[in-house]
């Protein structure tokens, strides 16, 4: 009995050597093909590591440029403020001189137009006069030819 149960066990034992080396020889297989597919996968690896280093530092120089124009904007946004700074006062200087200048020409406009009147007025009454004085003249010659 103990003959056939040490058989009963070497017949398991061979049964599950059998059985190992069909599963060792699926298993190298499967471990054969692995390695075949890593390679591959190693290159491609490589490339997108490349390729996130290269968009890494894309993504980098976009952010010191964004850096950058955002510096040159508040740079021109303080210029602008400035210019408007000096630009103001210096309208409103030329305004007030405009206006100085025009009133000071319409001033000048009506005292001229003032003149021109009294003028014509003196210039009215003399031709007036001249006339009296010619009207008186011209009795005295007949006066005197009577």
């Amino acid at each position: 009995a103990q003959l056939a149960a040490s058989e009963e066990c070497c017949e398991r034992d061979a049964r599950a050597c059998e059985q190992t080396k069909i599963n060792q020889s699926a298993w190298e297989a499967e471990l054969r093909r692995l390695r075949c597919d890593l390679l591959p996968m190693q290159a491609a690896l490589a490339r997108e590591a490349s390729l996130a280093a290269t968009l890494r530092e894309e993504l980098q120089q976009g952010r010191l440029r964004a850096g950058q124009l955002a510096a040159e904007a508040a740079q021109a946004n303080r210029a602008k403020r400035q210019l408007l700074a000096l630009r103001e006062p210096l309208l409103q200087q030329a305004t007030l001189r405009a206006r100085q200048t025009w009133e000071t020409e319409r001033f000048a406009g009506l005292r001229a137009k003032l003149l021109l009147r009294r003028t014509m007025r003196s210039l009215q009454k003399l031709m007036v006069r001249a006339a009296e004085c010619q009207v008186s003249a011209g009795l005295l010659v007949r006066r005197r030819a009577a």
